[in-house]
């Protein structure tokens, strides 16, 4: 199983100096590669991917991919919204690929709507 997620940071070299990472590891103080290079993940593997995730970004465009992500996104949310009898948190085109679903509260939640977003929410963190 794979880590849940990489992440590719440029830093130009003159800013190098003054940006570490987050956890701090026996690189600390050896330099910008040596502080990165090991930061806990027991699956380096997934930092193979970051060439081709690029290449991939550059073939199909940053545009068209944002455009994807929002229309997913949105249709998700609407999804979830109409399933629990809520709303969105801001209008369409105020989101980008991420949004806020508004989760039922008191006067709308059941429970067998409770079991059902305890099941989603284990599906979710098991399959991901």
């Amino acid at each position: 199983r794979a880590s849940k997620g990489c992440g590719f940071l440029f830093v130009r070299p003159e800013h190098q100096s003054e940006t570490h990472p987050l956890s701090i590891s026996h690189g600390y103080g050896a330099g910008f590669t040596s502080e990165f290079i090991w930061t806990g993940l027991r699956d380096c593997s997934v930092f193979l991917g970051i060439l081709t995730a690029m290449n991939v970004w550059n073939c199909f465009g940053a545009k068209n991919i944002r455009s994807y992500c929002h229309d997913l996104a949105l249709q998700a949310g609407k999804m979830l919204a109409k399933a629990w009898s809520t709303e969105l948190f801001a209008p369409p085109d105020m989101l980008s690929s991420l949004l806020l679903v508004r989760v039922p509260g008191p006067k709308n939640f059941s429970l067998k709507m409770n079991t059902n977003i305890c099941k989603m929410r284990c599906t979710l963190i098991n399959k991901n």
